[in-house]
């Protein structure tokens, strides 16, 4: 069912929303859950991303923790709204790819490592204010409460691949 949708974009608002609660009903009929909440994954014409990197500096032999993770990812996310984000877009996504140490040592995982600074390179995805705005118009009109927005093919290789095949590479 995609009446209202043309190349993965709302062109009208009812007819997304029917089809979307069309699609529900046989879900729901199929599976038997009732589907209240969901997440919503976007791809293609939707989104848009840019690579940024960002650090900071942390007291001298610091045990890298949550603390200091949700620091440098704030700084980032931060970073990513005044910089780099158009003023009509909103940010759907940072995904971080790899992270420094010290300016020497790549790390997959941080944590419990130690350092005097650390960095991050990620990948800001996002999209279009307005689009947002539709889709989560169509998806709330359909009876389903928005959980949250995601990348499409970030959150499809957490559904499919293993983490040898993540570490690897495949994509």
């Amino acid at each position: 069912h995609s009446r209202g949708i043309q190349k993965g974009a709302i062109k009208a608002i009812d007819l997304a929303s029917k089809a979307l609660k069309d699609s529900l009903n046989q879900a729901r009929q199929m599976a038997g859950v009732d589907i209240s909440k969901a997440y919503i994954t976007l791809s293609g014409d939707y989104v848009k991303g840019e690579n940024i990197t960002e650090q900071v500096k942390l007291q001298e032999n610091c045990e890298i923790g949550e603390k200091e993770m949700h620091r440098i990812m704030r700084q980032t996310d931060f970073k990513a709204r005044h910089e780099i984000i158009p003023n009509n877009y909103e940010l759907v996504q940072i995904l971080p790819h790899s992270f420094k140490i010290d300016d020497e040592r790549f790390v997959n995982n941080p944590l419990g490592m130690i350092g005097s600074q650390l960095e991050v390179s990620a990948r800001v995805i996002y999209a279009h204010r307005a689009d947002l705005a539709n889709l989560k118009k169509v998806v709330q009109s359909a009876g389903v409460e928005v959980a949250g927005i995601a990348l499409n093919a970030y959150v499809g290789a957490f559904a499919v691949l293993d983490d040898a095949e993540k570490r690897r590479g495949v994509c």
